[in-house]
């Protein structure tokens, strides 16, 4: 449950501007233009993810919308293909599943950990923190590709490969590979930067009758 659990979540950024070519930019240089274009209030974005698992040789499509509040707020919203919301406060998580009237409830820390699970699209200082960056090239377009191998090892996250707008320094793609060599790949649609988004958006309550599982248990 928790592998397939971090290859759905996962993943997993957004967007940002530039001024000059893709040659003149350095690693960390792109990274300070990425680290100021998502230090707003809050952010919404649609998504398109696509999952394969390799030992199954099962590939997964599934698309929605993403909001975001530093720091460590999220509510992914699943629209297909089947409905679902995964919602954390920073401190709990929360995936709730309405066609089976069933919310899952768990630590965040255990599957948010160390820049797992895309954590840091709430707070985009932690990709530093808890990666090593390096820039491996340009897209036809211009665009920058950058790698991110994590500073812990670990299963869960074996590489994130991201590609970064040379115009606005946007997260335009997100490649996430794990222990298991399965893959996340993350596009970004029409991000809104500055959105005013209540904490109490990234809290969950169960309503009575509803199924409650503990995450920790699975």
């Amino acid at each position: 449950m928790k592998k397939r659990l971090f290859v759905l979540i996962f993943g997993c950024l957004l967007m940002w501007p530039l001024c000059g070519t893709a040659k003149d930019l350095s690693s960390d240089e792109i990274m300070d233009r990425i680290e100021t274009r998502y230090d707003v209030a809050g952010i919404f974005v649609r998504f398109k993810q696509t999952t394969t698992l390799k030992a199954l040789d099962i590939t997964d499509s599934a698309e929605g919308r993403i909001y975001i509040k530093k720091p460590g707020r999220m509510r992914w919203e699943y629209d297909s293909p089947e409905k679902q919301s995964i919602i954390t406060d920073g401190d709990m998580l929360w995936i709730y599943r309405p066609e089976d009237n069933q919310v899952m409830i768990g630590k965040a820390a255990t599957f948010f950990g160390e820049g797992m699970g895309g954590v840091f699209l709430s707070d985009i200082t932690a990709i530093r923190k808890h990666f090593k960056i390096e820039l491996t090239g340009v897209t036809a377009a211009g665009d920058y590709e950058l790698k991110l191998t994590p500073v812990k090892a670990s299963g869960s996250i074996q590489t994130v490969f991201i590609t970064v707008s040379k115009d606005s320094f946007n997260l335009m793609e997100v490649v996430t590979v794990n222990g298991y060599d399965d893959e996340t790949h993350l596009t970004f649609e029409d991000p809104k930067f500055d959105q005013d988004l209540p904490d109490s958006f990234f809290e969950f309550s169960p309503s009575e009758g509803m199924e409650v599982l503990s995450l920790d248990e699975q």
